[in-house]
């Protein structure tokens, strides 16, 4: 497992990220539990971020499993 968290920053109230990584039954591979939770000190910020926060979530994920894939296809 993997966690970050953020309190009082300066753009957030709080940031809270956890990425858990547990074994299934397909050889080589793996389940992934994301979590992200967090609340903009501003507004502003939050009605920004609702605009495009479907959109960043799927970059997000979708860089993550490229990388898997570039780092699996590089291992012997």
């Amino acid at each position: 497992m993997l966690a970050t968290t953020v309190s009082q920053g300066i753009l957030f109230d709080h940031l809270i990220n956890i990425w858990e990584f547990n074994p299934c039954p397909v050889s080589g591979a793996c389940n992934l539990y994301l979590l992200v939770d967090f609340k903009f000190q501003s507004r502003l910020y939050k009605h920004i971020a609702s605009m495009f926060f479907k959109e960043v979530a799927f970059r997000m994920v979708g860089l993550f499993i490229e990388r898997c894939l570039r780092t699996r296809s590089a291992s012997p």
